[in-house]
């Protein structure tokens, strides 16, 4: 019930994370429910998605001042566990790739763009939650991968940075 105006912190902030939330609905768009050869694991990049989504307006919640709420720290450890699972099924890296592939890849890497975006306002924030913060530099990983792995399922090669 407390007026704001809508250039602070908290506001902007929140405008992030909805921005970031509304890109990554996009990616899950883009998965089709349709038979492909990959459909086991669209559907399941599909599902980490929406529940990243629903984690999202929790920590909205929480940047918003809802104060009877905690940031689960669990939840940054699902994201590790996730990267980890994904990562073991990529070649690793050696160079620097250009944010680039199919069309799931090139949104999960725009989308990874603002969910750092989001991540340096909640550092602005100065009181927010620590786990929150966390889960923010583990989400922006996680999005890495998954776009490595988009790119994986649809055949197409890692574009290497030309130095």
């Amino acid at each position: 019930g407390k007026r704001v105006s809508k250039a602070a912190i908290e506001i902007v902030t929140l405008g992030e994370i909805d921005k970031l939330n509304a890109s990554l609905g996009v990616c899950t768009s883009l998965i089709s429910n349709k038979s492909t050869k990959s459909k086991k694991e669209l559907l399941q990049i599909k599902k980490i998605l929406s529940n990243i989504q629903n984690d999202l307006f929790y920590a909205g919640s929480l940047i918003a001042g809802n104060k009877k709420l905690l940031f689960p720290k669990n939840k940054s450890t699902e994201l590790e566990k996730i990267i980890d699972e994904f990562e073991n099924k990529l070649t690793p890296l050696k160079d620097f790739i250009l944010p680039q592939g199919c069309l799931l890849s090139s949104s999960l890497h725009f989308t990874r763009a603002l969910a750092r975006e989001s991540e340096r306002f909640i550092v602005c924030l100065k009181k927010s939650d620590k786990n929150v913060l966390m889960y923010f530099n583990r989400l922006s990983d996680l999005l890495f991968v998954l776009a490595r792995y988009a790119n994986k399922l649809n055949n197409v090669d890692d574009s290497l940075w030309k130095k």
